[in-house]
């Protein structure tokens, strides 16, 4: 037992000793996708000795495979014709294109489980790392979307109380018109129900992009303030926030319209683009929570907690 505790102690001292190497002498790839981290720790995993055993293992393998079924093109029917019909350089083309289109998909999965082999040893090595690092592109990815998301909603908004203000006004001028009076007097325009209804899609997407770019602005202070100045601002960002007076009643019609999109979008329907806005707003909300909540400060998330019972505080006797 005691030779087998100091083996894993040295062993590890090794690793230890051994990335420390590679954190000199490798130079990860800037991460512009996913793949990225991926590809940086294969690269340092090839560069180490566990992993220039097993990368010369893969190659005997892959070796001893693809000879295999070399040997069987060679010998069939389809090599033969060719080999008739083409000579020199033009035929090791043609017999390569056939050999990759017959066994090519063969020989990939027959080398599967060895690559997976591989892999779990890049991830058993690595696997922490490349979730932090991945972690980080996607809170990167997420920070950019949700910039062009907010300019983008603000736009859309200010185009549709232009079109609001500017139907209002055709209204009026057509209030001598006897018939558009009595339609009026029955019912709404129905031009301008359906740009209201835009903008509901358009304030709900917004509600949800403010508290977006809040967690995000508040995650950049984590370690800058103390626990009582965050207790301030995350109450006054729930406590004095109208919608948390309301009993709810302004979150229930976001909350009910979302679903709606969420439906329609499961089904295959065409969104509109204000719809497409919100449940864009949604899924964004859904990350930025998912990758920032950890990094807000405590104070930060007992002040959301606090703002958001007051009303239901009052409401006690």
């Amino acid at each position: 037992m005691k030779v087998d505790m100091d083996k894993g102690k040295l062993d590890k001292l090794f690793t230890v000793e051994e990335e420390s190497r590679l954190d000199k002498e490798y130079t990860p790839r800037s991460i512009s996708s996913m793949n990225d981290v991926y590809n940086n720790y294969r690269d340092r995993f090839a560069l180490t000795e566990r992993g220039r055993q097993l990368s010369e293992e893969m190659a005997g393998i892959q070796k001893e495979i693809q000879d295999k079924y070399a040997n069987r093109f060679l010998a069939s029917d389809e090599y033969r014709k060719l080999s008739q019909q083409y000579k020199g350089n033009e035929l090791n083309q043609k017999a390569n294109e056939a050999f990759q289109k017959t066994y090519g998909e063969v020989i990939s999965k027959e080398l599967e489980s060895y690559q997976d082999v591989y892999n779990k040893e890049i991830t058993s090595r690595y696997g922490t790392d490349m979730k932090r690092d991945l972690a980080g592109f996607v809170k990167k990815s997420v920070g950019s979307h949700l910039s062009t998301l907010t300019n983008e909603v603000n736009k859309d908004l200010d185009n549709i109380e232009e079109k609001i203000t500017k139907q209002k006004k055709i209204l009026r001028n057509d209030s001598g018109n006897a018939m558009v009076n009595a339609r009026m007097n029955t019912r709404e325009d129905p031009t301008l129900a359906q740009y209201r209804g835009e903008r509901t899609y358009l304030e709900g997407a917004k509600d949800l992009i403010d508290e977006s770019n809040n967690i995000i602005e508040e995650a950049g202070k984590k370690g800058k303030t103390n626990f009582f100045s965050g207790l301030a601002r995350g109450f006054a960002d729930t406590a004095f926030d109208p919608k948390q007076w309301t009993l709810g009643i302004s979150d229930m019609i976001g909350g009910i319209r979302l679903k709606n999109v969420v439906e329609k979008a499961d089904k295959g329907e065409k969104l509109s683009p204000s719809e497409e806005k919100l449940l864009d707003a949604a899924v964004t909300n859904m990350a930025v929570n998912a990758y920032y909540s950890s990094d807000l400060g405590r104070g930060y998330k007992a002040g959301q907690t606090t703002g958001a019972s007051i009303p239901f505080m009052l409401d006690s006797p």
